[in-house]
């Protein structure tokens, strides 16, 4: 019972971050297409952060790709351990 739960909690979380890695290249797909977007009710214009939320560690896309990581990591020995 144990090892299915784990299996499923493993291939849950695969399948989440497989999903968002596909919504992260469909928007990526569409940025050069919609830079902006005016009309009457509203007004949309594409701003770029390269950074975590509020701008943090802004420039520095690989240190936040590696905490991201490794905090998988750790996720992933937590739930396994």
């Amino acid at each position: 019972m144990l090892k299915d739960k784990k299996a499923f909690i493993f291939y849950f979380l695969m399948t989440l971050i497989l999903v968002d890695f596909g919504n992260q290249i469909r928007k990526i797909s569409y940025l050069n297409e919609i830079q902006k977007i005016n009309n009457p009710i509203f007004a949309i214009e594409h701003a770029h952060n390269s950074g975590g939320a509020f701008s943090l560690f802004q420039n520095h896309a690989m240190l936040l790709g590696y905490f991201g990581i490794a905090l998988l990591i750790f996720i992933a020995f937590y739930i396994f351990k």
